[in-house]
């Protein structure tokens, strides 16, 4: 990690610094671009000290910089794109002294924001060159999610986890059921600071995709077609559910339809245990689309609670009422195989159950609703006041 008592190198011979471009300046340029010899550098302005301006300043190629123009590539990752120098410049933008460094050497507060770039409030702006050319890409990012170290558990759930929704949500109909070396993707190094996950297109050899194609009378180039394809019809349905998630409740009906999309994204959102705060779902260029979808707490916690309800099967239950509950507008069914299950009623519902003297223990009733598997008592969100039997 740099620190200012490093023993710097002289600035000498190096000319005045002069901004070829300047993106944004307040007084003085504050991020420019110029040219040391035939080498262009991106320079931030990071701090003053008695009068002399420290920069941060990176080698960038032409690629780098037309990134960050078109808004395809964060301030942040264009920083830690090359080699780094911290600089230290006095009047006249002459160089005093300077510190060469590599990326991991500079401090996380000398460093620009995740996913900030040059446009103002744009969104889902790229911190690595393979989230912009990936075919999938997921950043995690706050709680335990530092720059140096994560919890060794929380990086296999995630990996594990992004792994298994690329290839349940993208793979066409035709390998759903495919053995799992039928198709696999290569996975780019991953990004600490946040968690960045980036995968390339799917990879198709094999003996299985041959049997595949030839059953299906489907080409290749079809098949890896219909993974993008695919891969868009997941951020065009995704993206419906997560602004719905952003602002209310998501609708029963628009959970049941979205279930599939729910049950392989759930595994990667925010949760309680503070592991991180935030994912971000983003495709690349390939396929002649960009997308991307923030998943914050807030959201989250919405799509979870809409996931529990489109995971219950609707199920009408036969049997006898065995305990009553009125603090939690719940009641206990045993049914005829000895089976337990928790009745979850509105409080309306519930309130109008108690005026009724059919309703008590060992009452017979028909119940209705979505079943959902527990442990030790399966439960069940009803759906109407149950039928006296």
């Amino acid at each position: 990690m740099w620190t200012p008592d490093r023993a710097p190198r002289s600035g000498e011979i190096i000319p005045p610094i002069t901004p070829r471009i300047i993106f944004y300046e307040f007084e003085e340029p504050l991020i420019f671009v110029a040219n040391i010899g035939l080498s262009e550098f991106i320079f931030i302005k990071v701090d003053e000290v008695d009068s002399r301006n420290i920069y941060l300043a990176t080698l960038v190629s032409q690629r780098v910089l037309n990134a960050v123009e078109r808004s395809l590539l964060s301030l942040r990752g264009a920083m830690l794109s090359g080699p780094c120098y911290i600089v230290e410049m006095g009047f006249g933008s002459r160089v005093l002294w300077y510190w060469e460094c590599e990326p991991s050497d500079i401090p996380d507060h000398l460093l620009p924001l995740r996913g900030v770039g040059l446009a103002p409030g744009a969104r889902m702006i790229a911190d690595t060159f393979e989230q912009i050319n990936s075919f999938f890409s997921v950043r995690f990012s706050g709680g335990d999610l530092k720059r140096e170290t994560m919890p060794f558990q929380t990086f296999k759930k995630l990996v594990d986890g992004v792994y298994v929704a690329a290839r349940k949500l993208f793979a066409p109909h035709e390998l759903e059921k495919a053995r799992s070396a039928t198709f696999d993707f290569h996975i780019h190094e991953p990004a600490f600071g946040s968690l960045i996950i980036s995968i390339e297109d799917p990879i198709l050899e094999g003996a299985g995709v041959e049997r595949i194609m030839r059953k299906n009378d489907v080409k290749l180039d079809q098949l890896q077609e219909k993974f993008i394809r695919m891969r868009n019809k997941f951020f065009d349905d995704f993206n419906e559910i997560a602004n719905m998630a952003r602002n209310y409740e998501i609708r029963h009906d628009v959970a049941d339809k979205n279930v599939n999309i729910l049950r392989n994204v759930v595994d990667l959102l925010p949760a309680d245990d503070g592991k991180f705060d935030k994912v971000e779902f983003y495709g690349g260029e390939k396929g002649g689309e960009r997308h991307g979808i923030i998943i914050e707490e807030v959201a989250a916690k919405r799509l979870r609670s809409a996931y529990d309800f489109a995971s219950g099967r609707k199920k009408d239950i036969e049997g006898f009422i065995t305990i009553i509950n009125a603090n939690s507008y719940t009641f206990v069914v045993k049914d005829s195989s000895g089976r337990q299950v928790t009745c979850q009623a509105k409080s309306d519902d519930f309130t109008s159950l108690q005026r009724d003297d059919r309703f008590r223990s060992s009452a017979r009733v028909k119940i209705g609703g979505r079943l959902y598997k527990r442990e030790l008592r399966d439960y069940m969100v009803l759906e109407s006041i149950p039928v006296f039997l």
